[in-house]
């Protein structure tokens, strides 16, 4: 039969199989070629890890963006958690508060975290700094909260105090700062957040990472997170009570009376909070 000579029914129908032909394999091709697409916060909870060995443990990644690059960022974490043996799930900093925040958290077995227990949890925060220093959009209440729980501001819509400062004392966290040095305050937010964990009673997992987009930030992201694993590796392979001395010594962790000021620019939860300690030593 002649091409030329088929119907328009039979040439509809050949028309309609090639388009699904043609979805199917850009479908299959956006999928299994490793790369991320950020859809504003995505988990790897379900996803089959390799040898379909059991997680080493969860890892909660917390991003804070102003355009977006802390965001695919934290994707780019989580698609590399797998191979490393660990589930993760990523949170957008906005969508916490000191009502939900230990629902959202999950600890190294996957459950919601429990103010009553000392079930140990991690976190990993990507956090961008805005304009000469600023936190961006989506970190300003976030940021409030921890300002709250370090004693360095009252809620007005609450009564009573907020203060905490064991508020974190089972995370396990490291922080990677997104910034520029042609900002006046260099990676404030970044430095603002890995200081006020430890004051809350955050352990440190490794060092902070400060990315720079005057320079080469892609290499800096690249550097930190190739180095957590190992840091996570050796954190989680530590007793906190028995071992505490090794844990300061791999984790970086230091008491509240040794923490510095946050950053210049930035409001300081150290200096105050020390001074009450004092008064109440």
């Amino acid at each position: 039969m002649d091409f030329l000579s088929l119907d328009v029914s039979n040439v509809g129908l050949i028309s309609v199989g090639a388009t699904v032909v043609l979805g199917l394999a850009l479908i299959y091709a956006i999928f299994s070629n490793g790369g991320y697409l950020s859809f504003g916060g995505t988990s790897n909870i379900d996803e089959v890890l390799e040898d379909d060995a059991s997680p080493k443990a969860h890892i909660n990644i917390l991003y804070g963006s102003q355009s977006g690059t802390a965001d695919s960022y934290s994707g780019q974490l989580s698609e590399l958690s797998p191979d490393h043996g660990y589930q993760s799930q990523i949170i957008n900093v906005s969508d916490l508060n000191h009502e939900n925040i230990f629902q959202k958290l999950k600890t190294i077995n996957g459950d919601s975290v429990k103010d009553n227990n000392t079930d140990p949890y991690y976190v990993m925060l990507l956090v961008s700094t805005y304009g000469e220093g600023e936190p961006p959009d989506t970190v300003i209440s976030f940021q409030e909260l921890c300002l709250q729980k370090s004693g360095r501001k009252k809620d007005n819509n609450e009564e009573g105090d907020l203060k905490d400062l064991m508020y974190f004392k089972n995370m396990n966290y490291c922080v990677f700062g997104l910034g520029n040095t042609g900002y006046e305050h260099y990676n404030s937010m970044g430095k603002f957040f890995d200081e006020c964990f430890d004051v809350l009673g955050g352990k440190r997992v490794k060092e902070i990472g400060l990315g720079d987009d005057g320079d080469d930030i892609e290499g800096d992201y690249e550097k930190w997170s190739d180095e957590l694993w190992s840091a996570l590796e050796e954190c989680m392979s530590v007793g906190s009570d028995e071992d505490e001395d090794k844990l300061v010594d791999i984790c970086g962790v230091r008491s509240i009376d040794d923490v510095s000021k946050v950053v210049e620019g930035v409001e300081d939860c150290s200096s105050v909070i020390n001074e009450e300690e004092k008064k109440d030593a």
